[in-house]
């Protein structure tokens, strides 16, 4: 067979989608693009990620320029006590910044910028600002964990402010984190 009538019969072959039977493209990228993106018969997981592909994405929220005024939620940025901007990062308190499994360490709640509520990866979370020595901290915790119950009944629902001694515990992964020492 000459080379040429075997190459023309092999592009000119169309492939067939299991699914739903149609035949598609020359090459296995149209038959995937159909799959993913087309195909009303496709397994429920693909659907469902072609779903959550097409969903408006949410709008990002932008930190405000230091000059601004500050909005209602405050941002991951140092600001001294009087609520002024010194434009440098703050970083997330982790149990690693407070010592080994078992280290007890007093933290003090700052009541500037207030705790502001984010939605993450790991559900809503609050994101208090705190002082560790001379150091400061955004320490985030989730919203109904024993940590937000234990600040919530010491506070007695007002905002938090002043100090709170913290324990680093092992969690059931034997992760460390941040507790609030009763």
């Amino acid at each position: 067979m000459p080379r040429a009538h075997l190459q023309r019969t092999l592009t000119s072959a169309k492939l067939d989608c299991v699914f739903c039977g149609k035949r598609v493209g020359v090459d296995f990228n149209s038959l995937a693009y159909h799959v993913r993106h087309v195909c009303p018969r496709a397994p429920s997981g693909i659907i469902e990620q072609r779903d959550q592909e097409t969903r408006p994405m949410a709008k990002k929220r932008t930190t405000p320029e230091p000059d601004e005024p500050r909005t209602g939620w405050a941002s991951p940025t140092d600001v001294d006590d009087t609520g002024s901007w010194s434009g440098e990062r703050v970083q997330f308190l982790k149990a690693s910044d407070i010592g080994k499994a078992g280290a007890r360490a007093t933290l003090t709640i700052l009541a500037k910028p207030e705790a502001r509520i984010v939605a993450s990866k790991f559900g809503e979370q609050i994101i208090l600002p705190v002082k560790l020595g001379p150091k400061r901290y955004d320490w985030g915790f989730g919203m109904n964990s024993g940590n937000h119950k234990r600040l919530h009944a010491r506070f007695k629902g007002k905002a938090p402010a002043g100090k709170v001694r913290v324990e680093v515990m092992a969690g059931a992964s034997g992760n460390l984190f941040v507790a609030v020492s009763d």
